[in-house]
């Protein structure tokens, strides 16, 4: 949003969707080196990421791709946690997802979550030990998660209780 205090709004509007595919290409080129693939594989994967066609349908919302990009990130440091559990690891998840929940899109968060906990989960049965640190430090980050978007996750369940949709049956 620090566009809109520098460059008139129409400009600024069509900056951010010009660096929505350069966000999500970066972060995937950074997960997919994490996970041993070479420099042109990461690079293809990482375009294919930015330039799928979910991405590109929804960019000029301009909210969408922002919270494809945490995505990978969330791959990533939950991958770090499963590698060597440590408490800066669960709180850069916990921002990471918070910022990814305020992103706009709740779906996508929430199939990040889930994704997220299967791959953790699958990461767990490679390496047996310190499952219990590892576990507790994924959990930590998500609760925080939960806990820093909770500003605007109590106020959005109110919204939703009192929209037309929880009475309207038809």
């Amino acid at each position: 949003n620090f566009l809109f205090l520098v460059f008139p709004s129409p400009l600024a509007w069509s900056i951010q969707v010009i660096l929505q595919p350069i966000f999500i290409s970066v972060t995937a080129f950074i997960f997919l080196r994490n996970l041993g693939l070479r420099m042109a594989a990461a690079i293809f994967g990482s375009l294919a990421y930015a330039f799928s066609g979910f991405s590109i349908v929804w960019m000029e919302y301009n909210t969408i791709g922002y919270t494809l990009a945490f995505f990978p990130l969330a791959l990533l440091l939950t991958d770090k946690i499963a590698e060597q559990p440590k408490l800066t690891y669960a709180f850069w998840l916990g921002l990471l997802l918070c910022l990814q929940i305020f992103s706009g899109y709740p779906q996508i968060s929430i199939y990040t979550i889930v994704f997220a906990t299967l791959y953790f989960t699958f990461r767990l049965f490679t390496r047996w030990e310190g499952l219990a640190l590892k576990s507790l430090i994924y959990l930590l980050g998500i609760g925080s998660a939960v806990g820093l978007a909770a500003v605007q996750l109590l106020p959005s369940s109110e919204l939703l209780g009192l929209s037309i949709r929880s009475f309207d049956n038809t």
